[in-house]
């Protein structure tokens, strides 16, 4: 259990080292789609963006889902996760990359774009969670939980995909995998990590020590003996008044 404490702990540092390195600042390339998306009325736009990814040749398909998630974000950003879903279900094979970009954009709604890009493409969920994990490797148990309740019979494919975002938790899953491999995502998750990443980090937390400055003891320390002592008077010792 100390081992599995100090991996996740490793995770979370590495993921604050990622996570300083990812902005939310979208390049004017990156908007090219905003026109295309704001003309669509609100309840039609996920079907919208999903339909300019569908329609981007194979080779720049990737590039293209990227640029529509940004573009998304851009004009509704509370519409991320139906975008990511309608994406999902038209285009499997990008879903994993429309979590990934999603995700780090709105990094606080990425159980939502988890699961609703597991929810649209099952058999993509594995891959999906890897993908999201690589982007935010502090959030692995928030994404991997939301992608087994979205796709319960996944549980193996959401293992392996957190295993290979992070490889230094995938002895630990795999343990717990054999152990109950009838068992949810999360109960297996149960075994390896507390229900939050975060959590673990307060292991890492030393007791406090006396450092400078401070004021050395003087002396011996010795016992006080009782029967020198005297006895207060009433009213407390004749101290002058201030």
């Amino acid at each position: 259990m100390k081992r599995t404490l100090k991996t996740i702990v490793a995770v979370v540092v590495m993921g604050t080292l990622c996570s300083a390195t990812l902005s939310a600042k979208v390049s004017q390339n990156d908007l090219k789609y905003v026109p295309q998306l704001k003309a669509a009325p609100a309840a039609e736009m996920p079907v919208a963006a999903a339909k300019l990814v569908k329609a981007a040749p194979v080779a720049q398909r990737e590039a293209v889902t990227e640029s529509v998630i940004s573009s998304a974000f851009k004009v509704r950003p509370a519409s991320l996760p139906l975008v990511v879903g309608a994406i999902a279900k038209m285009e499997p094979d990008m879903a994993p990359v429309a979590a990934a970009a999603a995700a780090t954009l709105q990094p606080k709604n990425i159980a939502a774009i988890t699961k609703a890009a597991a929810a649209a493409a099952p058999a993509q969920a594995g891959k999906i969670v890897e993908a999201v994990c690589r982007e935010m490797p502090t959030q692995f148990n928030v994404v991997a939980r939301a992608a087994g309740e979205a796709c319960p019979s996944a549980t193996r494919e959401i293992i392996s995909g957190v295993s290979a975002a992070i490889p230094s938790l995938a002895s630990s899953l795999n343990t717990a995998l054999r152990a109950s491999p009838n068992a949810s995502v999360a109960s297996i998750l149960n075994q390896v990590s507390p229900s939050s990443p975060t959590v673990a980090a307060v292991s890492s937390v030393q007791p406090p020590t006396i450092r400078p400055p401070y004021f050395p003891l003087t002396g011996t320390p010795t016992n006080v003996n009782m029967g020198s002592s005297t006895t207060v008077p009433p009213g407390g010792r004749d101290y002058a008044q201030p």
